[in-house]
Order: structure tokens, then sequence, then C-alpha cells
């Protein structure tokens, strides 16, 4: 995952027009989006609809970057954290 740590002053700006102007800044290409209407609060990330595929798309080497609006949009426990990071560090 290249720019990991890249970061940008999103507050009163829509989160999906911030993505892409990232994209198109560093001239990637959307592969797929993830999204999840279950709350990360009260499913493992494996009960995730959502985020089960896109774990699978990155064990299948589908894209090289993640963009996410904020961390604790995708997990809230470090342990989650812990138990998803493998495919993409694969």
């Amino acid at each position: 995952m290249s720019e990991m740590n890249y970061q940008v002053n999103v507050e009163g700006q829509d989160p999906s027009i911030v993505a892409k102007d990232y994209l198109k800044e560093k001239n990637l290409l959307i592969y797929n989006v993830y999204t999840d209407f279950d709350s990360a609060k009260k499913l493992s990330p494996t009960k995730r609809k959502g985020l089960s595929k896109l774990l699978a798309d990155a064990k299948a080497g589908c894209f090289k970057t993640v963009i996410i609006y904020r961390l604790d949009r995708l997990v809230r426990r470090y342990k989650d954290w812990l138990e998803i990071k493998i495919p993409f560090l694969s």
C-alpha cells in the first residue's frame, strides 16, 4: 500500500470527492468501491460483506492501493486491524 500515511483535511467535504481528487492527482484508477451498511462495532470483519469482498480482492492482488475515509471506518478495534491487515501485506 503506497502512500498509506497520506492525510487530507476533509472536514466539511464529501469523502468520496476527496478520494476521487486523490486518485486523479496520483493517476490511479478505481477498481471497486466497497460499502458496508453493517456497523464495525457490532460485527467482526469477517461478517461484513463489503469488507470481506475487499479482503478477498486484496488477497487476489486486484489492486495496490486502498483509500479509506478514516481508519475507524474500516475497523473499530485494534485486534480487528491485526486480523485483516495480512491480505494487505501479502
